[in-house]
């Protein structure tokens, strides 16, 4: 009985042993594909920072951002792949930092001429990761093959992953759209303006502007009463509330600030009407 489990525990512990080195060896290789690809880009100053695994995914992060042409990070890994002679097959993919959308995917295989054929334009200057997930390992025969056996294969695969991503980018795109509409059912539309009362924000284009929770309100009222008058009184009640006499100044000088940050829109009058109120005018 001892025999055995001595038998079981040197078994495992060589077991464990093989999968440290075949790990050391996998990130030193990672290591490598990340140097060329700086390499290749000329860079010889950024850093490849520490391997990360993530699920099944190893990723190769770097300390700068760069602009590449996808044939660029093809070449430098098989480069890398080629000189640690790995017998081990990835799916590389090229993505996006921050966004995580995948840019540029190609599997690293037995020869150059294998892997997927799939190019792309010159990607803009942004951060960029480098994913590799293990495929398996290849068999000597299939290492020697004819190329003209696993074109059709090749093919198949480029047009697959064209199509998922292609499926990714939509998800991405309509997930987008959605919440751009979510938001913008907050928003009011004043002229040229959007408001959102919610945020106390009026945007005109590129142009923010930090409304205060009286001009929010001020300006939430006299676009709910748009064209019509609405009394001073009414307005002291529902913005104001019971503060006293004092407040009728203050109304004044709200509505000279609503009127300077509504300004850029020559289409947009808040106009005083003696003795009465006042009156947002918009006109088409």
């Amino acid at each position: 009985m001892l025999v055995l489990l001595g038998c079981l525990f040197f078994a495992l512990q060589g077991r464990t042993q093989e999968e440290s080195v075949k790990n050391g060896e996998e990130k030193l290789l990672f290591r490598a594909i990340g140097h060329e690809v700086l390499v290749a880009l000329g860079d010889n100053s950024s850093r490849v920072l520490p391997i990360e695994k993530e699920g099944e995914r190893h990723k190769i992060s770097f300390s700068t951002e760069f602009s590449f042409n996808p044939d660029t990070i093809m070449y430098a890994a098989y480069r890398a792949w080629e000189g640690a002679r790995s017998t081990n097959s990835y799916l590389v993919e090229t993505v996006k930092c921050e966004s995580n959308e995948s840019v540029h995917v190609f599997s690293l295989t037995d020869s150059l001429n294998r892997m997927l054929p799939c190019g792309g334009r010159i990607q803009a200057l942004d951060c960029y990761e480098i994913y590799l997930t293990f495929m398996g390992e290849i068999p000597e025969t299939l290492a020697r093959s004819e190329e003209s056996k696993n074109s059709g294969v090749n093919w198949f695969l480029c047009s697959f992953m064209v199509f998922v991503l292609g499926l990714v980018g939509y998800y991405m795109w309509r997930k987008k759209q959605t919440k751009k509409e979510e938001n913008e059912e907050h928003f009011i539309k004043i002229g040229s303006y959007l408001f959102d009362p919610n945020s106390m924000k009026l945007m005109l284009k590129n142009h923010l502007e930090e409304l205060t929770s009286r001009e929010s309100e001020l300006l939430l009222l006299l676009h709910e009463n748009k064209n019509k008058n609405v009394e001073r009184d009414v307005i002291l009640q529902k913005v104001w509330g019971d503060q006293g006499a004092y407040v009728g100044r203050t109304l004044d000088v709200f509505i000279s600030k609503l009127r300077k940050k509504l300004s850029a829109d020559s289409k947009i009058e808040i106009k005083n009407i003696r003795g009465i109120g006042y009156r947002l005018i918009i006109t088409s």
